[in-house]
């Protein structure tokens, strides 16, 4: 069972550069009395079956993943060098750091020094986006193939729309390179253009940045991850206190996620835990802020597939049944068994309150997502770029000054979605989604 994923929006201001560098500076002498109790706490209060994790937005503008001092926070000491897993081998940092992708370099570079003094050694993906971090290197290769495993099927359900790339041919290479297009937004003249996609105004870019895992065996490994997080991102120190308290995290901007391999539980996955969360920070690394209860979905189809059962439980506590992994799509026949003559309303979705885990919620999202990939699995990531979309118009607002500004705490709504999901497959498509989750997750649309 993982821990719980909530994503809070912040307020959108951009971060004037001057302040951004006196903050990390202060947050790192703060850090050092004021957050280490924090993670004292453990993340369940010893409770069976309780969960939690914590997730947080990005800022309103785009920071690069190595905003701050490449040393991190000052007192860092070094430790051993620093071994890097690539192509199933582990090398010298120097010499992998020639050989990986130049996607995800600045990210070793950034990490390295971090690493060093933590006793962690890292692992690349062959793409660059997934990049790994653990203190057990003999561990580092299969939980890399478990990451693989997670990203691969995600781009199965969801691939990168064809319209967002194009060719680019690298000199010297002899071949071509996927590389995102800018689509055509909505931005207005002279606003923002520099920081993400033209629509993207004061929101993380999509695609660039490589998404970290951190492989953690105790909580305090936690929070030395977390101090280094807010000292490079001063966005993320008012939630620094509330995910101490927690095992693992996955958070929008930077892509950034942990795991705790310790169970925590008699029903603890570790493997599950890894899966979920890759799966909800490629959705987000892909299609920006999603509404809670689609990335949940997303992340959950993924576990399913991958695991072959449910371990992540959001926000929940209390005792969970060994039976629980694998019965969501039988609980769903029984909650819509009397449902024939009335479809499934967007409300069923989206009215699930935030930092709460609710069974009947968590279940939908599942099997909405489910039926998609069942029925029109070509329509799931239309459906997606959507939502993306209505985020990026949505949730911005011109100021008084002729500036912009990104709206906090705004959700598209799953009424609008629902919209959306009518134009992209057929009118009746309530009525069909309801009989798919009445009938167990085993209904084919004709």
């Amino acid at each position: 069972m993982c821990p719980a994923d909530t994503t809070r929006r912040s307020t959108p201001a951009l971060w004037p550069a001057a302040a951004a560098l006196a903050g990390r500076w202060l947050t790192a002498l703060l850090l050092a009395w004021a957050v280490p109790g924090a993670l004292a706490q453990g993340s369940d209060g010893g409770r069976p079956g309780a969960s939690a994790h914590a997730g947080v937005p990005g800022p309103a503008a785009a920071e690069p993943i190595a905003s701050g001092s490449p040393v991190g926070p000052p007192g860092a000491a070094l430790g051993a060098e620093v071994k890097v897993l690539f192509q199933g081998k582990l090398r010298g940092f120097e010499q992998a750091l020639e050989l990986v992708p130049e996607a995800c370099r600045e990210s070793l570079r950034s990490w390295r020094v971090w690493a060093e003094e933590q006793g962690f050694d890292m692992a690349v993906d062959g793409t660059g986006r997934l990049v790994l971090l653990s203190a057990s290197s003999n561990k580092l290769k299969g939980w890399l193939a478990t990451a693989e495993k997670a990203a691969k099927r995600f781009d199965e359900l969801a691939p990168l729309p064809p319209s967002r790339l194009i060719q680019r041919v690298i000199p010297g290479a002899g071949a071509g390179e996927t590389k995102l297009q800018e689509p055509p937004g909505d931005a207005p003249e002279g606003e923002g253009t520099t920081t993400g996609l033209p629509g993207n105004i004061g929101l993380p870019p999509y695609e660039e940045q490589p998404i970290l895992l951190f492989h953690l065996t105790k909580l305090d490994q936690q929070m030395t991850v977390l101090q280094r997080l807010a000292f490079d991102h001063p966005h993320l120190q008012a939630w620094l206190a509330e995910a101490g308290t927690r095992a693992g995290f996955a958070i929008e901007w930077p892509h950034v996620g942990a795991w705790l391999e310790t169970p925590q539980n008699e029903e603890w996955s570790p493997e599950a835990e890894l899966v979920n969360r890759v799966a909800q920070l490629m959705a987000m690394r892909r299609f920006g802020h999603l509404p809670f209860w689609l990335r949940m979905g997303l992340a959950w189809k993924v576990e399913w597939d991958v695991i072959g059962g449910i371990y992540c439980f959001p926000y929940r506590t209390g005792f969970v049944w060994a039976t629980e992994h694998n019965a969501w799509p039988s609980d769903l026949a029984k909650m819509y068994s009397d449902r024939k003559e009335y479809p499934i309303q967007p409300g069923e979705l989206d009215e699930w309150p935030l930092e709460t885990y609710r069974d009947e919620f968590a279940k939908r999202s599942f099997g909405f997502v489910s039926f998609l990939v069942d029925n029109f699995p070509d329509r799931l990531t239309p459906l997606l770029e959507r939502a993306r979309e209505e985020h990026e118009r949505g949730s911005l607002r011109a100021t008084e000054g002729g500036g912009w500004e990104r709206v906090p705490g705004f959700e598209t709504t799953a009424k609008r979605l629902f919209e959306h999901l009518v134009e992209l497959t057929r009118p009746d498509i309530t009525s069909e989604l309801t009989t798919y989750l009445r009938k167990g997750l085993k209904h084919k649309v004709k």
